[in-house]
């Protein structure tokens, strides 16, 4: 091949990785001097849209990584010196998952976040994520194989900013340098607020500062439509130009030793849609545009010395969602996500009947999250009957409840609950039982026994605190007597086989049952 035609091929591939590794990365760094980070932008609204308006503004919550998937379809074409006109070619289509979640967010509500990688794939082969999996990428970015984090930073309104990377032990620094040339992906794919109140129609343009961007020193505008918005999130369309004039191109990867580049020119035209949650940093949409650069290249004497004049065209369409699936986590080699059950349809008692404070009503606040980092929803007590009879505050008791809906694989299953009404129990007691019901049919029985998976909902005096096979996730008070809920881990021996539902059994001792949520991980 001469060299024209593998430069042609090798360095668009690159910036096309470069490209594809942006749509991952979160954002690029604004710095951190003086003023708000919004105060280094130019934000002008064209118009205000449609009455009712509001302001447009994040509400970060600190919660479970959300798992995010980007996928990249491009289409190359252009010419290189006396190579000439190259045939437009179309490219793998490449995708990337990462994992972020908003680790806190301060008084001026911004928010921290943290992210890593869990993989990246080029049609169907995996280049990067996957432990010991040989890694097509590494010559040019040496590392991917490796764990990747990174954190930024992200304001109310939406702009992303210090941005920093964790490299893993033994890395090429190298790297490092790779992952700061990405960071305009998510930026590209956030929305930008302004200070004023929007409403449908809304149309306003923002411009960025120069900034280092896949190599190169760019500027960039983005002209945003309020397509829609409600208490839940926003639809924005994008318009996005991005220019950089001539200039020396830096750290070029799969530029053969002893030839350099500089840019004389590169255009980026984009449009789409980008829809937002007003409590989550990722974003869902597409973006589709085209990119044109004219790059110069000077080769060392070693290459012959010649100069070559390449222009690059490349096409492209970024589409961003979020993965909620077990089992496309899994195959994206990201942990599995626990998915909060709720029990709002079976709650038969009132946290406010059970509880007696000085203040007056009790109220719950949820969801509950156990020292463990278990979430739990909990609208109230799903109360089963004991073999005393007691009755509970909307009458009779059932002896079951059928049918809680889970309908996913998983691997574990936690429960929030303690006994009920009824006395003291015996350690060793079984007042209750849980069944698990496949999607087949076959159905596991979980025995609740005291002293092991729980104990009373009061506290009786000289009784253990604890209980062997379970933890206290939540204790009160109520008319001066400590009460408390247990939080019990049920390890799934079939996590590969879908669980349908879970039944809940008492009448088996004196005690009731109390159960105040379901978690599946």
């Amino acid at each position: 091949m001469k060299l024209s035609r593998f430069l042609f091929c090798r360095i668009p591939l690159a910036f096309v990785f470069v490209w594809v590794a942006a749509s991952f990365a979160p954002g690029r760094s604004q710095g951190t001097g003086a003023g708000a980070p919004e105060d280094q932008l130019r934000v002008r609204v064209i118009s205000p849209g449609q009455e009712p308006r509001r302001p447009m503004r994040f509400q970060f919550a600190v919660g479970t990584p959300i798992a995010s998937k980007t996928e990249v379809t491009m289409k190359m074409g252009g010419n290189m010196g006396a190579a000439g006109q190259m045939p437009a070619m179309a490219l793998p289509k490449v995708s990337s998952i990462s994992e972020v979640a908003v680790t806190g967010v301060g008084p001026d509500r911004v928010a921290d976040v943290s992210a890593r990688l869990g993989q990246i794939r080029l049609g169907d082969n995996l280049l990067a994520g996957g432990a010991g999996e040989p890694n097509p990428l590494e010559s040019l970015m040496p590392g991917f194989n490796e764990d990747l984090r990174w954190s930024y930073r992200q304001t109310a309104r939406g702009m992303v900013f210090d941005f920093s990377a964790k490299l893993p032990e033994g890395v090429d620094p190298g790297l490092g340098q790779q992952i700061k040339q990405m960071q305009s992906g998510v930026q590209d794919a956030s929305v930008v607020f302004p200070e004023e109140a929007l409403g449908r129609g809304a149309k306003w343009e923002v411009t960025f500062p120069e900034s280092d961007t896949r190599g190169v020193v760019t500027r960039k505008t983005v002209i945003y439509s309020l397509k829609e918005f409600n208490d839940e999130g926003a639809t924005v369309e994008v318009g996005l130009r991005e220019n950089a004039g001539d200039q020396k191109v830096g750290n070029l990867p799969g530029l053969p030793a002893g030839m350099s580049a500089r840019l004389e020119s590169l255009k980026l035209v984009a449009s789409g849609e980008i829809r937002v949650q007003w409590t989550s940093p990722v974003p869902s949409g597409y973006l589709s545009g085209r990119s044109e650069q004219v790059v110069h290249l000077n080769a060392g004497p070693e290459l012959g010395g010649q100069p070559i004049e390449m222009a690059v065209n490349l096409d492209l369409e970024t589409r961003f969602s979020t993965i909620d699936s077990l089992e496309a986590r899994e195959s994206a080699g990201l942990p599995a996500r626990p998915s909060r059950i709720n029990l709002a349809e079976f709650v038969n008692t009132q946290f406010s009947s059970m509880v007696r404070t000085d203040e007056g009503t009790y109220e719950f606040e949820s969801p509950l999250k156990t020292g463990e980092g278990v979430e739990f929803e909990v609208a109230g007590l799903v109360q089963l009957a004991g073999l005393g009879g007691a009755p509970g505050a909307t009458g009779r008791l059932p002896d079951r409840v059928s049918g809680i809906q889970l309908e996913r694989k998983c691997k574990r299953i936690h429960f929030l609950h303690a006994a009920g009404p009824g006395g003291r129990a015996s350690d060793g007691t079984r007042i209750g039982s849980y069944v698990v019901r496949y999607a087949d049919g076959e159905t596991i029985e979980i025995p609740i026994v005291y002293g092991e998976d729980l104990r009373s909902w009061w506290v009786f005096p000289g009784e253990p605190p604890e209980a062997t096979r379970a933890s206290v996730s939540w204790t009160t008070q109520s008319a001066g007597t400590p009460v408390r809920l247990f939080s019990h881990v049920w390890e799934n021996p079939n996590p590969n086989r879908s669980v349908a539902s879970v039944d809940v059994v008492g009448r088996m001792a004196r005690q009731g049952l109390f159960l105040a949520g379901i978690t599946v991980e």
